[in-house]
């Protein structure tokens, strides 16, 4: 990805999901930078990346989006960079290797969901070694 969806500041593990955070400090969108967008792409390109934490640290391997089942655009932005304020997606993974995301803000308002996501694997895109600290996070 280029810098402006570069969008994973950091994550951590909360249970049996994975939170994370969308970066503050991101260049512009788009250009030209000041129309807006419909579905948020940086959103919801935080829950692949979020879920992607998830799978590399429990299933070792680094997948690229593949499919998604559905997306709820539940809050729009006017603002061409989406909406202000800390943003985080919770990542929750379902039983048959796909993953389900809410999107929040800090008041608790959910922006969208997704549901459905799946991956497509990447062969050999990172050593397990690479993982390590990763999979010492998710098996605890």
């Amino acid at each position: 990805h280029g810098p402006a969806y570069q969008v994973l500041h950091n994550s951590w593990r909360s249970g049996d999901q994975v939170i994370g955070l969308l970066s503050q400090k991101l260049p512009a969108n788009h250009q030209p930078e000041n129309l807006p967008t419909i579905a948020t792409p940086r959103l919801i390109e935080l829950c692949f990346q979020t879920a992607g934490i998830w799978e590399m640290g429990v299933q070792l391997r680094m997948g690229l989006p593949y499919h998604i089942d559905r997306l709820n655009i539940l809050r729009s932005s006017t603002k061409p960079d989406g909406p202000e304020g800390k943003m985080h997606a919770v990542v929750s993974p379902g039983a048959d290797g796909n993953f389900n995301a809410t999107v929040i803000d800090s008041k608790g308002d959910v922006h969208l969901t997704v549901e459905g996501y799946r991956t497509m694997e990447l062969p050999n895109a990172v050593e397990n070694t690479q993982l390590k600290p990763l999979k010492d996070i998710f098996n605890h």
